[in-house]
């Protein structure tokens, strides 16, 4: 089970965040979890996640960005908590336009303590 929190940078807007699933055996590499947001009607600067695991058997390889946000940079980092905390942004302040769908992939390690299923 995966939770989060989120912050959008920019005004008030209405952006709808989803977490795909993910899938993988106890001690695979490169499972990947994709971030979609749907934001019909606003443009987004930026974007902050926390994502947690429940039981904290998974550990964040890295993320990747989607044709959505090519231009972004996608960088993660490991908290003391067992979360991983996402930051896509871009330098030169380009926009995620209008639209729906992945905005990044959140790559991972399963640990090999994992519960099968």
């Amino acid at each position: 089970m995966l939770f989060s929190t989120f912050t959008i940078f920019g005004s008030i807007i209405d952006v709808t965040v989803s977490v795909e699933d993910g899938e993988g055996l106890p001690g695979s590499i490169n499972g990947l979890i994709a971030i979609s947001m749907e934001n019909q009607s606003d443009q987004v600067k930026g974007f902050q996640m926390d994502v947690c695991d429940a039981g904290d058997y998974l550990s964040c390889i890295g993320c990747e960005t989607t044709t959505r946000t090519d231009d972004f940079t996608c960088s993660s980092n490991e908290l003391a908590n067992g979360c991983v905390r996402i930051l896509l942004i871009d330098l030169l302040g380009r926009i995620i336009e209008k639209g729906d769908g992945p905005i990044f992939n959140l790559s991972y390690y399963i640990s090999s303590d994992a519960p099968s299923g």
